[in-house]
C-alpha cells in the first residue's frame, strides 16, 4: 500500500515479526483502514485450501482503532497492543479483488526475475553491480532495487552454516493419532527454544513439521523428550519421527534471531582455560557482524563500525573473512510477498535406489528447472537419512499446482514412495523463499556430471 504513514509502517513490520498470522489493511474512500485477519483452512470435502478473511475492526486516519463489536478473536488483542505501542496500524497483502491483490497476481517481468536472482545470490549487490549485470544506468538500478525490495517485501539476510558451530540439521515430523494440541500453546512453547528454526502445521501425512539445529543426538533426544513431555503435547498421542538432514547445497532455511543468542555464548574470551580461540568459537566482532547482517544484510558496514566502536572498515573485513571460511555462505534474501498460494512439504523415500538412479538425470533437471515466478520451483531440498530419501518444500502458485508437482515427481523420481503435507500455517520461523540461481547448486553440478558421463559413453560407443 503506497503512502503508508511511518507509524503504521513500523507497526506492520513489528507485527509480522511477533505474531504468526496474516492481517490485511484495506483503505476505503480514504476514510478508514479496515483490518482483516487472513487464514487458510483445509476443506476436507473439496480437498483444497480456502482463504478465510475475518474482519477485526477499523482505524481512523488519526490512528484510533474501532474494534469489531462481537466475536473478535483473541489474536486481536495482541495486534491492538502492538499497533497502539507504535501509534498506527498494519498492512499485508490485499484480497484478490483489490488493486494490490491484482498487482500481486500480475505476470512477473523478466527484469524483476533477473533482479531477484541477483539479490538472492548477493543481497549486498550495489547499484553499480546491478547496473553492470543488467546493462542499465546506476540511477535506474538504484531505483529498481528499492522498488523490487518494496514490491516483494524482500528481507535481506544471510545464509548461515550451522555446521561451522558444531550444529547438525534435523527434521522432526509429527502425526497426531486423534486429538491435536492447542497450536497457540505449541507456538508459545517452541518459540522459546532457539535451536528450533521452523515449525509448520498442515494437512496430509503429517500434522507438524519441525526443523531444528542441535549439537548432537544426545542433546536432540533431551530436547524432544522435554517437548513431548510438556502438557501441550503429552495428552496428544502421536508418532514422532526424527531424521538427519544433509546440507542443502543451493537451498536454505533462514535462522531465527533467537539462534544468535546461542552464538553469543560461543564468543571467545581469553582465559587460562581458552588461551586460544577454538574452531567453533567466535570473536566478538564476528558475532556482531553475523547478528546485524542476519537482521539486514544490506546494512552499511560503516554503521556497524560506528555502533560497536570498531575501526573504520573492520566490519567489512570481518564479513569477508566469514565468507572465506564459509561460516556465512552468502548474503541473500527472503521474499515475503509472492504469487504463492501455499507451500507443501514432500518426503520422497527411496525404496528402490536402482530405479531412482536410472531416472536421476530427469529428476535433477526437474528440480533445477527455471520458473516464470519470483520464486524457485523448490524452496528447500535436502537428503534425509532415515528412511533414506529426499525432503522438499515447494511453493504452490496456482490451483492444481500441488497435483502437478506430485505428477511430475512421480514421473521423474522413480523408485520412491511419496508422503506429503499441505502447509496451512507457519507457527515459527520462515521459509527461504527466493530466486536462487540453480546453476550454482550442487544439484546442477551433479546433473552436468551425469550429462558429461553420458556424452563420454556415447562417444565410446
Amino acid at each position: 500500500m503506497q503512502g503508508l504513514p511511518a507509524p503504521i509502517a513500523r507497526a506492520y513490520e513489528r507485527i509480522k515479526q511477533e505474531y504468526p498470522f496474516f492481517v490485511s489493511l484495506k483503505r476505503i474512500h480514504g476514510k478508514y483502514y479496515y483490518l482483516y485477519k487472513q487464514t487458510t483452512q483445509w476443506d476436507k470435502e473439496k480437498k483444497k485450501l480456502r482463504v478465510i478473511s475475518e474482519y477485526l475492526g477499523k482505524f481512523t486516519l488519526d490512528g484510533k482503532f474501532i474494534a469489531k463489536l462481537r466475536g473478535a478473536p483473541r489474536d486481536l488483542e495482541k495486534a491492538i497492543n502492538v499497533v497502539h505501542a507504535y501509534g498506527g496500524s498494519v498492512t499485508l497483502p490485499e484480497p484478490e479483488s483489490d488493486e494490490a491483490g491484482e498487482a500481486a497476481h500480475a505476470p512477473v517481468s523478466d527484469f524483476d526475475k533477473k533482479l531477484l536472482s541477483i539479490l538472492s545470490m548477493d543481497a549486498r549487490a550495489s547499484a553499480g553491480d546491478v547496473a553492470k549485470s543488467l546493462n542499465i544506468t546506476i540511477g535506474k538500478a538504484a531505483h529498481r532495487i528499492k522498488d523490487v525490495i518494496n514490491k516483494y517485501e524482500v528481507k535481506p539476510t544471510i545464509e548461515i552454516k550451522p555446521d561451522t558451530f558444531g550444529f547438525t540439521r534435523y527434521l522432526i515430523t509429527v502425526k497426531f493419532e486423534s486429538k491435536e494440541p492447542d497450536y497457540n500453546a505449541v507456538t508459545a512453547l517452541l518459540e522459546k527454544e532457539p535451536k528450533i528454526q521452523l515449525v509448520m502445521t498442515g494437512e496430509g501425512d503429517y500434522s507438524v513439521i519441525i526443523y531444528a539445529v542441535v549439537e548432537n543426538i544426545t542433546k536432540l533426544e533431551d530436547l524432544l523428550y522435554g517437548i513431548r513431555s510438556n502438557p501441550v503435547f503429552a495428552a496428544c498421542p502421536a508418532r514422532w519421527d526424527v531424521t538427519y538432514l544433509d546440507e542443502p547445497y543451493g537451498w536454505y532455511m533462514p535462522m531465527r534471531d533467537e539462534f544468535l543468542g546461542i552464538l553469543k555464548d560461543r564468543v571467545w574470551h581469553r582465559s587460562k582455560e581458552f588461551p586460544r580461540k577454538l574452531p567453533e568459537q567466535l570473536l566478538f566482532s564476528e558475532y556482531v557482524v553475523i547478528k546485524e547482517l542476519n537482521r539486514d544484510s544490506r546494512a552499511k558496514f560503516s554503521s556497524i563500525d560506528d555502533k560497536y566502536g570498531f575501526n573504520k572498515g573492520h566490519s567489512s573485513h570481518v564479513y569477508e573473512k566469514l565468507l572465506e571460511r564459509k561460516t556465512i555462505k552468502r548474503s541473500t534474501i527472503v521474499i515475503g510477498k509472492s504469487l504463492m498460494k501455499y507451500p507443501v512439504f514432500i518426503y520422497l523415500e527411496q525404496v528402490d535406489v536402482g530405479s531412482f538412479n536410472e531416472m536421476r538425470k530427469e529428476y535433477l533437471e526437474h528440480v533445477v528447472e527455471e520458473t516464470d515466478s519470483p520464486l524457485n520451483k523448490y524452496a528447500y531440498i535436502a537428503n534425509v537419512a532415515a528412511p533414506y530419501g529426499i525432503a522438499l518444500i515447494a511453493p504452490v502458485l496456482k490451483e492444481g499446482g500441488f497435483e502437478k508437482i506430485k505428477e511430475e515427481l512421480k514421473s521423474v523420481a522413480k523408485g520412491t514412495a511419496m508422503r506429503s503435507m499441505i502447509i496451512t500455517n507457519i507457527l515459527i520461523g520462515s521459509l527461504g523463499l527466493r530466486r536462487f540461481d540453480t546453476t550454482k547448486s550442487s544439484s546442477y553440478e551433479i546433473l552436468q556430471s551425469l550429462i558429461e558421463k553420458e556424452n563420454t559413453l556415447s562417444e565410446i560407443d
